[in-house]
């Protein structure tokens, strides 16, 4: 006598096709944040966002992290300015555009008072505020410590120190874009001879020796006037002219 098998033992691969399928799909709706809405509305969408809003939707998941830091969308996403910081002879200042209420943060940087006994505020970028910082005042050969600080988180990060020796102490600039707010850089650089320069990444925690390429005779004004833009350092020189790192 024959032995009958069961129907579902002939169905077994058909329906594990099926589910193979289904599973494909979900992963690749979970790829795209949008789902099945086409990308050129949502672009549209988003681009009128606050863009606190859009800050926020980063945080969703990786997906949405990569689409809502499409420079398209930031640069048309509307933007709420109600303040900024700047660097003066007082040390750093908040400008309240909103024209009531205190500050954001206290200019003094008090959170840095508990781990150093004096530092100066040197460079100013995109929220960020790069301070040189004393542990002693009888620090040998004035040595000091640079450290880059969030006045409204009051977080801050000691760079480890810059290894080159130079005849002169170096000026030191701060690169940081708000879009990318895990990453910033350090340019250090001797005002009087301009052979190499020192750049600090946040990537790598280390400093790296580079080549300026700048002909004899540049010399930067100072470390107040000039402007982090797209990835790039420039500094006004007495030409006039600009120099780029």
């Amino acid at each position: 006598m024959a032995q009958l098998r069961s129907p579902l033992l002939f169905r077994t691969p058909e329906i594990s096709s099926e589910m193979r399928k289904k599973q494909k799909q979900e992963d690749e709706q979970e790829q795209q944040p949008w789902g099945s809405l086409p990308e050129g509305p949502l672009f549209e969408i988003l681009s009128r966002v606050p863009y606190m809003s859009l800050c926020r939707f980063k945080c969703v998941s990786k997906p949405w992290l990569a689409l809502c830091s499409d420079p398209d969308i930031r640069k048309r996403s509307p933007q709420t300015l109600s303040g900024f910081i700047h660097l003066s002879t007082n040390g750093v200042q908040f400008r309240n555009l909103s024209g009531k209420g205190p500050p954001m943060f206290d200019p003094y940087l008090p959170f840095l008072c508990k781990s150093y006994i004096n530092f100066i505020p040197k460079h100013y970028c995109g929220g960020l505020v790069l301070c040189r910082c004393w542990k002693s005042c009888h620090s040998k050969n004035n040595e000091y410590n640079l450290v880059v600080c969030n006045p409204a988180t009051e977080k801050w990060i000691e760079l480890p120190p810059c290894t080159i020796d130079w005849p002169n102490a170096p000026e030191e600039y701060l690169g940081f874009d708000p879009a990318v707010p895990s990453r910033f850089v350090v340019f250090a650089m001797n005002l009087w001879e301009f052979i190499e320069v020192m750049i600090y990444s946040s990537d790598t925690g280390r400093w790296t020796t580079l080549q300026s390429g700048w002909i004899d005779g540049t010399f930067p004004v100072g470390h107040l006037d000039c402007v982090f833009l797209n990835g790039t350092m420039h500094l006004m020189t007495t030409e006039p002219s600009v120099a780029t790192v």
